[in-house]
């Protein structure tokens, strides 16, 4: 596995980023975050799959945090409407409940 090859999962992909980032050998990751440096190469090879819990001490490890947020759906290119009878704007992505205007 060379240092650019494409993760094979997410998890991989975080965990390898974070210890490169910290500069960390597979084993000085491995003592932060209190697994075997073989758990880590099975994580970052794809072989092993993290909890999320585990993934975040991983992480932690490495000295960074793993953040999450939740958005709205991004509706891609749908755009706002008006409503045939009513003349309202319908948000993108939200049906018109009119059988009329399908």
């Amino acid at each position: 596995m060379g240092k650019y090859d494409a993760a094979p999962t997410v998890a991989a992909g975080l965990i390898r980023l974070a210890r490169a980032k910290a500069g960390l050998t597979q084993k000085e990751l491995a003592r932060r975050a209190g697994v075997s440096q073989q758990a880590i190469s099975a994580y970052e090879t794809g072989r092993k799959e993290p909890t999320l819990p585990t993934l975040l001490r991983l992480v932690g490890g490495a000295g960074y945090e793993l953040r999450f947020r939740l958005e709205p759906a991004d509706h891609h290119g749908q755009h706002d409407r008006q409503h045939p009878l009513t003349g309202r704007t319908i948000p993108a992505g939200e049906p018109d409940h009119n059988p009329a205007s399908r």
